[in-house]
């Protein structure tokens, strides 16, 4: 069975990650593929034969559909696996052109929480042509689901993993030193840690308000990511004085290394699929505190592999960051925690998740109509 994987860009993002972990741990598999309809900078090199990107920049261009059916024809694609909103648009697009035995599965990685009208419409157009959903976390497949109607017989759940050999807590304390030192911080500092897309649902702010707040305590902060409202966060570090207390790294190849520096992470984003930076940095060992939110909270318990705040108040985290700081004994426990978690969510568990999803496609055991 011949699947291509389908993505708007390899542009920095979970949904990009997954699909970097699952081809890498596919490397010698020759009936995987990944394409991307435009390219981006920066992006996510993959180490394997068959991915390729379409070389036009342009988002909104429909030239990348001859592509993604010569694709198909030529190495006899069944399944074609799409994520995010323009790729699905795509793929709809060449299930209507190549019904035949191609079957369309759709994942949605958190966009139906933007409650945006034009996508809701695409997948229930999606609705009778794809074989199946995915979703990477129980509230997003019943968000799904809330807007599939009688389609949403079709979803199945399939979580993120983390690479185990990129993110593991036994070489953290090796790379801690390296690292803290690549980015000028020095060893007894206590950093809190945000690595994520700077968009406004991200938490961003949220994290750099609190960092503003405890701007005279001990505490230092580093902040890892790229996106639309960088200018945005660069002002606000200006005009509060905090160039100097938040580090901004931009983006950052080496995450492990940048998990590794830390002594706490902070998740705040407003809602998540199943967010990626939160299984790397606990698969790391890191403590971590995040939000209250729909894709988070149903994985990690307050208190007992994490700690949970209120995505509103920068006074809730700011509390949290100074009880960790000052309880190493709490620190290790939820490290230790968060192993026993991250241990749920490995790799062969995802991965006989979607060949099953696969498999029931082929046999036609969900109708498509």
């Amino acid at each position: 069975m011949k699947v291509l994987h389908l993505i708007d860009t390899l542009g920095l993002g979970g949904a990009q990650r997954l699909l970097k972990n699952i081809m890498e741990s596919r490397r010698g598999d020759g009936d995987v593929f990944l394409h991307a309809l435009r390219r981006v900078e920066p992006c996510y090199e993959i180490d394997h034969p068959n991915v390729s990107v379409f070389p036009s920049r342009c988002r909104y261009s429909p030239a990348p559909l001859r592509e993604v059916l010569r694709c198909i024809d030529e190495n006899g694609i069944d399944i074609l696996h799409c994520h995010l909103p323009r790729s699905i648009a795509f793929g709809f697009m060449t299930r209507l052109l190549r019904r035949g035995g191609l079957k369309l599965i759709v994942q949605d990685h958190a966009e139906v929480f933007r409650n945006n009208p034009v996508f809701s419409l695409l997948l229930r157009l999606c609705g009778p042509e794809a074989s199946a959903f995915v979703a990477s976390s129980p509230s997003n497949g019943e968000a799904l689901g809330r807007i599939l109607g009688p389609h949403s017989r079709k979803i199945r759940l399939a979580y993120n993993f983390a690479d185990p050999s990129a993110f593991n807590a036994a070489e953290s304390p090796l790379r801690r030193a390296g690292a803290r030192a690549r980015w000028g911080i020095a060893e007894d500092e206590f950093v809190v840690g945000y690595a994520g897309r700077l968009a406004e649902r991200k938490g961003w702010r949220l994290f750099a308000e609190a960092a503003a707040v405890l701007k005279h305590t001990p505490l230092r902060f580093a902040m890892a990511g790229a996106g639309p409202q960088e200018a945005e966060l660069l002002r606000f570090l200006e005009s509060n004085g905090l160039r100097e207390k938040v580090r901004f790294l931009g983006y950052v190849a080496d995450m492990p290394g940048f998990y590794s520096m830390l002594d706490c992470y902070v998740l705040p984003s407003r809602w998540e699929g199943m967010p990626m930076t939160l299984i790397e940095a606990m698969s790391m060992g890191v403590p971590v505190v995040c939000s209250r939110a729909p894709g988070i909270q149903e994985f990690v318990g307050d208190g007992r592999d994490a700690l949970l705040i209120d995505p509103s108040r920068r006074e809730d985290l700011a509390e949290k960051l100074l009880l960790l700081a000052n309880e190493p004994a709490l620190r290790r426990r939820l490290a230790a925690g968060a192993q026993e978690t991250v241990a749920r969510f490995a790799s062969n568990g995802t991965q006989a998740a979607l060949l099953s999803v696969y498999r029931e496609a082929g046999s036609g055991a969900v109708p498509t109509r």
